[in-house]
């Protein structure tokens, strides 16, 4: 009889074992499905090209909804599977479902119920991605396997920004302005001056020297995509980020970072010096109207500048509105 009882705890212990490897392996494969449509998303956005570029922002609308979608979906059936729900706690937490929760109720409120439920799509799935990528990535790994994707496809932007400011693309030749596979200048500058810091980062990083070539490359591309776009914002972005770097090199006592670095260092100083002088003299490479100081000087003229003023009456009115009605 006790034989007997043995051999059926065993058993209960062979199955619960098996269970748990089967918990275990499926957990696994939706964690690799859920990275690699993070990859996807991250990468097809770069690579969608549109005739339509400068109306881009509705198909890349419609991708980012499709995949938010399709993430959650897969996210949801994941917390099923293992039967738990575990989120992991950060300060923007609360904000953002504060947010949620205005701009739910606004949708009831606003004058057009289309407009209003198209922008809460449009926010309700980045959100959605942030909150799923936040308790998604568990290892240090997977972190620099997604900031990679994110040097990939910065790299193919900036790239292909450069080829079509020399008119060597035939697909938007017809433009006649300024445009890669996100769209617009000002996107294009944006993006890459929120990747620039962190490449800048890693290239400080880097031990190894053939890795660190490569960092040295992409970020002298970066850089001349950016010269090449001229936007004012990117420059405010620099700025900012460069006093928020100093703070944080100060504070966390980084400076033997830059020493190790020391000799790198002054050899992309003087590759961005040289990139600088190409773009901001009249010359054969130089193909802008404008140069980069001519630019910078532009963004305190803001009588003569309606871009600034345009801005500046959004914010007006966007104030009175506040007042109005602030939710």
């Amino acid at each position: 009889m006790k034989c007997k009882c043995e051999n059926l705890t065993l058993v209960r212990q062979l199955v619960r074992k098996s269970n748990l490897e089967n918990t275990s392996l499926s957990q696994n494969s939706f964690h690799k499905i859920l990275l690699t449509i993070l990859n996807i998303f991250i990468l097809f956005i770069s690579l969608f090209i549109c005739k339509e570029v400068y109306n881009h922002r509705v198909n890349q609308e419609f991708i980012l909804i499709l995949f938010a979608i399709t993430f959650l979906f897969i996210w949801i059936i994941k917390i099923l599977s293992s039967e738990k729900i575990t989120l992991m706690k950060s300060k923007l937490n609360l904000p953002l479902l504060f947010f949620i929760a205005i701009l739910t109720l606004s949708i009831f409120l606003g004058n057009n119920i289309a407009v209003s439920l198209g922008d809460y799509l449009n926010f309700i799935s980045y959100i959605i991605l942030f909150f799923i990528t936040l308790n998604f990535i568990k290892s240090e790994k997977e972190f620099n396997s997604l900031v990679k994707i994110f040097f990939i496809t910065s790299f193919l932007v900036a790239i292909y920004t450069i080829i079509q400011y020399y008119g060597l693309d035939p697909y938007y030749g017809y433009l006649g302005k300024l445009t890669s596979t996100i769209g617009q200048k000002n996107w294009i500058s944006n993006y890459l001056a929120m990747i620039f810091p962190i490449g800048f980062s890693y290239f400080l990083l880097e031990d190894n020297k053939k890795l660190k070539l490569y960092s040295f490359m992409f970020l002298s591309i970066l850089y001349t995509t950016l010269l090449i776009c001229q936007s004012r914002g990117i420059w405010i972005s620099i700025v900012i980020t460069l006093i928020f770097a100093f703070i944080i090199i100060y504070k966390y006592k980084l400076g033997s970072i830059f020493k190790n670095n020391k000799k790198w260092l002054i050899s992309l100083l003087i590759v961005f010096l040289v990139i600088t002088v190409i773009y901001s003299t009249e010359n054969p490479l130089n193909k802008s109207r404008l140069t980069v100081a001519e630019r910078a000087l532009s963004t305190f003229e803001v009588a003569a500048d309606p871009s600034i003023n345009t801005r500046f009456l959004m914010w007006k009115v966007s104030f009175e509105m506040l007042k109005d009605k602030p939710i």
